[in-house]
């Protein structure tokens, strides 16, 4: 058993709480990132397939209450534990401490359970706005095509009405 200096415990201290913080970060990003992929085909067939050109399309929204999945369980599981033996790896020359565990998930749950919501928020927002610039782009670019389609149909409909 190696015994480490006062100096490196407080660095795998604290590198044990940024980690804790930034997987914390990067859980929240997934969760978000699942949340929409399973709305993108109701986003894109609101983009395309329009009657007005605004309202723009409503993105969802995750709301927390949802099952993550035993993949994305599994798979967090995993990276955490191999982000964790990286960090005992670099941090403690390769020496798992339960300490330093401890201290890791305590940071992700803590900073996961404080700053979810918020950063949740500001992400959407991020997202929402980016979504509603595209939807607005597609809808401007499609508006002239949906007009000239619009204008033969309706040329054929009177033209049909008239041979009756």
């Amino acid at each position: 058993m190696m015994s480490f200096s006062l100096d490196e415990i407080l660095v795998s201290i604290a590198s044990a709480l940024v980690y804790g913080l930034i997987f914390a970060f990067y859980f929240s990003l997934a969760l978000i990132i699942k949340s929409l992929i399973k709305g993108l085909p109701c986003i894109i067939r609101e983009m395309f397939f329009y009657e007005k050109l605004l309202p723009l399309p409503q993105h969802m929204r995750p709301t927390g209450d949802e099952k993550n999945g035993p993949f994305l369980l599994c798979g967090s599981v995993f990276l955490f534990a191999l982000g964790f033996s990286l960090l005992s790896y670099f941090s403690l020359d390769g020496e798992i401490r339960l300490y330093m565990l401890i201290i890791s998930f305590a940071s992700f749950y803590l900073s996961n359970f404080v700053f979810s919501k918020t950063f949740n928020k500001i992400a959407l927002l991020f997202i929402g706005v980016i979504l509603n610039v595209v939807a607005f782009a597609v809808r401007v670019i499609i508006l002239p095509i949906k007009a000239i389609f619009g204008f033969f149909k309706k040329k054929s409909l009177t033209k049909d009405l008239k041979s009756k």
